[in-house]
């Protein structure tokens, strides 16, 4: 069962060569310098997920995302310094957020 986008959707719809920049900008960071409006920790996994935690990730793990522009996101967890890429979650899936104020 695939979850989230693929590497060839988001090449279509034009978010892989920025997602890869992301990417290659944080990797430039120490990991503590990275977190901000953009990449953020949200801990155990969303009980509210449109998504299903991968059985190979515990739903303990400290899961985060890292946006690229608007909703489209990595989707993955911590773990020591690492940030592990689970889904390319491009309609914020993963945390759904409810509209404010509609």
């Amino acid at each position: 069962m695939t979850q989230g986008a693929t590497f060839a959707k988001w090449q279509d719809d034009k978010f892989l060569a920025q997602a890869c920049e992301r990417l290659k900008d944080f990797s430039s960071m120490k990991i503590k310098s990275c977190f901000s409006s953009t990449f953020k920790q949200y801990g155990n996994w969303p009980g509210h997920a449109k998504l299903k935690c991968p059985r190979y990730v515990s739903e303990k793990a400290n899961w985060a995302s890292m946006h690229i522009q608007g909703k489209p996101c990595f989707g993955g967890h911590l773990e020591k310094n690492v940030f592990n890429i689970v889904f390319l979650d491009e309609d914020h899936n993963l945390w759904p957020t409810h509209k404010k104020n509609t």
